[in-house]
């Protein structure tokens, strides 16, 4: 009984522990902020079916970045463009809650802020923001959504 103990804990695995869990907090935030998407943007922008991209240009013409919309697993636009990256839903929600509520589905405040930055992304020269009616684009995607809103992170960055 007089065995020392050995401790399965010392400074170094603290130290590695710490580096580990700091660098996975790290990831974490950058990827709900969407990070991993802005920085690939060119891509995914050029792997956007005509709909998702004309989609995409109504939310940057009405300047909100949010949808709150009933998940339907039948409309490929918003799951398609969740996937893409170009759209987040709020975490936590699972396949429950998808098929029976409405929920948010949220631009990532890095994508927002790369679309909105570089007009030239999303607006080609033949195809500027002014020849885009957002009377026309909101008719075309009205009955998909219930409302579309200015969530408080961008609001607050607008001023």
């Amino acid at each position: 009984m007089s065995d020392i103990r050995i401790s399965l804990w010392d400074n170094n695995k603290k130290a590695e522990y710490t580096s580990k869990h700091e660098s996975q907090t790290t990831e974490l935030v950058a990827k709900s902020k969407g990070e991993h998407t802005a920085a690939k943007i060119d891509s995914v922008l050029a792997s956007l079916s005509e709909e998702e991209l004309s989609f995409v240009k109504y939310l940057i013409l009405s300047e909100r970045n949010t949808v709150v919309a009933r998940y339907d697993s039948e409309d490929t636009l918003l799951p398609g463009l969740v996937e893409k990256g170009l759209l987040q839903l709020p975490t936590g929600v699972g396949t429950v809650s998808l098929l029976k509520l409405t929920t948010t589905f949220r631009v990532p405040i890095a994508v927002w802020k790369v679309l909105n930055d570089s007009d030239k992304l999303m607006f080609s020269d033949e195809c500027s923001k002014n020849s885009i009616s957002l009377t026309v684009l909101e008719n075309r995607f009205k009955h998909r959504f219930d409302v579309l809103v200015e969530s408080e992170e961008i609001a607050s960055k607008a001023k």
